[in-house]
């Protein structure tokens, strides 16, 4: 499937063709992850399977019960997913979800392919841009031909991510060039908004575009100062917030200077440092204590079957809470 990355351990010289085909969080853990690490001089590598006796950083969608890993030490990648148990550490893409002494949050890598808004743009608002797919991550409220219209008579076109291929749709969540604001508003379960990462707002910061957003938790937990994001529940919300940027140009340039500054928080030097801060501080020495203990190995198989009952549970759970609850863009 990736036959250009040469068996894990040299990266291409040019990474942007591979890039642009980590789309699935599963890609952007184990390839992008690689390859970003790789660049700033962890010494990872990369593999199809796990390997006995050493640390393996999986994402969730590659833990699977069959893989019987329980002589790996394992270290899970828990994106918009169940809390996964058949793993010794979890990293998790939001704070509020790092519960537990073993739970170590980073944040999400912003997209190492990003095409900044056009500065020759200046502060005029033309363009109101949607990144993703539109019938499943944007509210309906926000694809009625109504609000099109009336933003049309504000002179502002909305321009959603066109229908295409995978590759196709990756390429364009990157582009900002032409962009002026982005919006982001899902109409989730309150769980299912707990889940999700504040990516679409660092990814906005570091292409110079301010953005309308959904009261997502991982957004909130950003925010340091009104020029971060406007909070938009509605398509009054955003009509308003458009006016408003329309009409003050001056708080528009601020909040663009204030998007550059604020993604030099997290610029892929600073994730890669988390990465290995985390690697080699809390998962390494746990894996020493681990590794002395491999002469208990027989317990090990019992131990990951308690563990898969513990698992599967947890899915279960999961994937009624995402469905069911109140949804955020519907509370007071």
């Amino acid at each position: 499937m990736w036959p250009e990355l040469s068996g894990g351990e040299h990266p291409p010289g040019d990474l942007t063709p591979v890039f642009n085909r980590c789309i699935k969080g599963s890609d952007i853990y184990t390839v992008q992850s690689w390859l970003l690490l790789k660049r700033h001089g962890v010494d990872v590598h990369l593999a199809s399977d796990y390997v006995p006796g050493a640390i393996c950083v999986a994402p969730y969608d590659h833990i699977a019960i069959k893989d019987f890993a329980f002589d790996s030490y394992v270290v899970a990648v828990r994106d918009d997913r169940p809390r996964a148990y058949l793993c010794d550490h979890q990293v998790v893409e939001t704070a509020a979800n790092a519960t537990r002494p073993n739970d170590h949050f980073i944040p999400m890598w912003s997209q190492p392919t990003t095409r900044p808004r056009d500065p020759a743009r200046g502060t005029a608002i033309k363009t109101l841009v949607f990144k993703g797919l539109t019938d499943r991550n944007l509210a309906p409220q926000f694809r009625d031909p109504l609000f099109f219209g009336t933003l049309t008579e504000m002179g502002v076109e909305f321009r959603p991510t066109p229908p295409g291929s995978d590759l196709e749709q990756m390429i364009d969540w990157a582009d900002f060039r032409e962009a002026d604001l982005v919006l982001a508003a899902r109409n989730l379960t309150r769980y299912d908004a707990s889940l999700k990462p504040g990516i679409k707002l660092i990814n906005a910061w570091r292409a110079g575009v301010p953005a309308l957003l959904g009261p997502e938790p991982s957004y909130m937990s950003l925010r340091r100062s009104e020029l971060d994001y406007i909070e938009i529940r509605s398509v009054e919300d955003a009509l308003a917030a458009v006016r408003h940027l329309k009409a003050n140009p001056d708080v528009y340039r601020r909040m663009i200077e204030n998007g550059f500054e604020r993604a030099k928080e997290f610029s892929s030097e600073r994730i890669a440092q988390r990465w290995y801060d985390v690697l080699a501080g809390p998962v390494a020495e746990g894996y020493e204590r681990w590794r002395r203990q491999r002469r208990a190995g027989f317990l090990r198989p019992i131990t990951y079957a308690a563990r898969a009952i513990v698992h599967l549970g947890a899915r279960k759970v999961y994937r009624y809470r995402v469905m069911h609850g109140e949804r955020i863009l519907d509370l007071a």
